[in-house]
């Protein structure tokens, strides 16, 4: 039996669209256009309203909310009579946007993964980057090594005191950056993957979850998180 790991995404709750056309798509990729239509899907809003949430000028944000208008992603729900233009409130057009992967420019899924994670993915080496040259003033570095056991590890290491693995267990001192990374290759049968698979999963729905259901979202901070498994073909 399927354990469920997720919440119920209720889909008698609402409004869903198929993007079919390339420049529909080409807005719905583009991070400024998709932080904005993220943030009308969340709740109704102003153009001034988006401004703020966005930290972006007035004038820009109005010129995108436009052609979100033209393309169909947003709609205007209410107008606000006052002197002069009337103060428009909009929404989202739907509560989910699905892109069949045909109508992508990606030459394949890993090309799509790649488009999609690349940002993400290039903000977290950076911040790995900046984290390890201010918290620890040891020479880091790649290490490949034997162990005692006659296993060779590929490793980002210290240069130094780095045999007994202590440099991870001061990475969780208080007063160090709340970080990790493991990267490598593992040997495991089919069950154990499964298994792995399963515990994997539960731990994103853990923390991916309860984030976006916190009680007191101002005293949270925003972390790069991932998870991956995957048969290799070697």
């Amino acid at each position: 039996m399927t354990q469920d790991l997720t919440p119920k995404i209720d889909g008698a709750m609402g409004r869903s669209k198929t993007l079919a056309s390339r420049e529909s798509i080409a807005l719905l990729h583009n991070p400024k256009y998709r932080e904005l239509i993220r943030f009308f899907m969340a709740q109704p809003s102003t153009v001034q309203g988006a401004s703020a949430a966005t930290n972006q000028s007035v004038q820009r944000t109005y010129n995108y909310v436009q052609r979100l208008l033209e393309t169909e992603f947003l709609e205007v729900i209410s107008q606000q009579p006052r002197g002069g233009r009337a103060i428009k409130h909009y929404r989202a057009t739907a509560e989910d946007y699905f892109v069949p992967f045909a109508l992508t420019q990606a030459l394949g899924y890993a090309d799509l993964l790649e488009q999609e994670l690349r940002p993400l993915q290039n903000q977290m080496l950076h911040a790995f980057e900046y984290h390890l040259a201010h918290h620890d003033p040891l020479e880091w570095g790649t290490r490949l090594f034997l162990d005692p056991s006659g296993f060779t590890h590929l490793s980002f290491t210290p240069k130094d005191n780095w045999q007994d693995f202590s440099y991870l267990t001061d990475l969780l001192s208080p007063d160090a950056p709340a970080m990790v990374n493991f990267l490598g290759k593992v040997s495991l049968s089919a069950a154990q993957a499964k298994t792995l698979q399963l515990e994997l999963m539960q731990l994103w729905s853990k923390y991916y979850f309860a984030a976006h259901v916190a009680t007191n979202p101002a005293h949270l901070e925003t972390f790069g998180f991932g998870l991956s498994l995957v048969p290799l073909e070697e």
